[in-house]
């Protein structure tokens, strides 16, 4: 029970890609590859005064962050009303 609790209650946040990777209807829409996540998590750390250290280099890309969290960063696919596009998805890792 505890266990499931753990799993439910993860810190999660999300990182914006820029429109080229973001937007399908764009002309020159590319899929994020690991290295754009990795550039995007690293600015991401940097614009909000935290340290980074990347664990895993392969899909999903797991982090550490402030060297006290794992997070694991992979690519979704969002819907809104208007418009839908790519976005990078960082999940608390419970060991």
């Amino acid at each position: 029970m505890n266990n499931l609790f753990k799993k439910i209650m993860r810190k999660g946040f999300d990182i914006e890609l820029n429109d080229r990777n973001s937007y399908v209807s764009d002309k020159d829409f590319t899929m994020a590859d690991t290295k754009t996540v990795k550039e995007a998590v690293e600015q991401y750390a940097q614009s909000n005064g935290h340290t980074v250290e990347f664990v895993s280099e392969g899909k999903p890309v797991v982090f550490v962050l402030d060297g006290k969290e794992k997070y694991t960063a992979a690519v979704e696919l969002g819907h809104s009303r208007y418009n839908s596009g790519y976005y990078i998805h960082c999940l608390e890792v419970i060991e």
